[in-house]
Parts: structure tokens; C-alpha cells; sequence
């Protein structure tokens, strides 16, 4: 059942994100709870439509938004240099990693297609599900920096 693969899919698409589009070495960590409220932070947003529904979130801060965009886009040490840089790579690389889910779920046979990113910034806010929704989240830890990959599903295939 894929419900059942989620937390698989999300770490082997991460780590594969990682590896390959950012060269970073990236390990799963044990708590979910990783962002203070009140500091600032970005989430981007991309959604799964079809037989397997719901949305994949990549939550960072937005230090290590920036120094992830700057390292995508070869800017500077310290980062990229605009909100609209860091806004672009953060829908990039969870389109990435909610395309990569894409394709193992269509490789059994639940037909699903992803959304156009969005992005949500700010320094206190909270996902909640609604009603019939499974939700996995998956954190992980990169040169002393935090992402959590959130994914919120609804099961109507498989």
C-alpha cells in the first residue's frame, strides 16, 4: 500500500535531491518539532492530483532557504540575493522531490500528476489536516541546518 511507503519515498527522494542538485550530504533526524516560532522560515508547497491526492511541503529557514538557493544557483558563500531567488528554488526543490514521489506512485499503477509550487513565508505558522487526511513528516539535518519534508495525503486509489 503506498501509504505505507510514504516515509520511503520521501527520504530517497530527498537524499537523492540532495546528492545530486545540491551535493550535500543530508541525514534523517528524529523530531519533527525543528522551527522556533517567531523566526523566520519558508515553506513551498507542491500538490499531488489524481487516483492518490494531497500535498508535499518542504519547510526550511529562511538562512538555510537562502544558502540552499545560493548553492543551486552558484551565488556567493552567503547565498542568493532575493526573496524571488530563494522563493524560486524552494518551489524547485520540492517539485523535485514531489515529482520523484510522482513517479514511484504511477510505477504501481495509482495514477497521480503535481502541481505548480507554492510558497508560504513567515515566522509562526502551523499545517493542520482536515478530516479524512493521512500526514507523515520527515526531518532532516544538513551542516547544522534543519528541513522538514511534510506530506498530507488522501488515499482514494490504490
Amino acid at each position: 500500500m503506498i501509504l505505507d511507503d510514504l516515509d520511503t519515498l520521501v527520504c530517497q527522494a530527498v537524499r537523492e535531491l540532495f546528492s545530486m542538485m545540491l551535493d550535500l550530504e543530508i541525514t534523517r533526524i528524529g523530531s519533527e518539532s525543528i522551527f522556533e516560532n517567531g523566526k523566520p522560515h519558508v515553506a513551498a508547497s507542491v500538490g499531488l492530483a489524481g487516483d492518490f491526492s494531497g500535498v508535499v511541503f518542504l519547510h526550511s529557514s529562511e538562512e538555510f532557504a537562502r544558502r540552499m538557493a545560493g548553492r543551486l544557483l552558484h551565488e556567493s558563500a552567503g547565498g542568493a540575493e532575493t526573496d524571488e531567488m530563494i522563493n524560486d528554488v524552494m518551489g524547485e526543490l520540492t517539485n523535485v522531490i514531489a515529482g520523484h514521489m510522482k513517479s514511484r506512485i504511477n510505477d504501481r499503477g495509482c495514477r497521480c500528476a503535481i502541481t505548480i509550487p507554492s510558497i508560504v513565508r513567515g515566522s509562526e505558522f502551523k499545517i493542520q489536516t482536515i478530516g479524512i487526511a493521512e500526514r507523515i513528516a520527515v526531518a532532516f539535518e544538513c551542516d547544522k541546518s534543519r528541513i522538514l519534508v511534510e506530506v498530507i495525503v488522501r488515499d482514494v486509489g490504490d
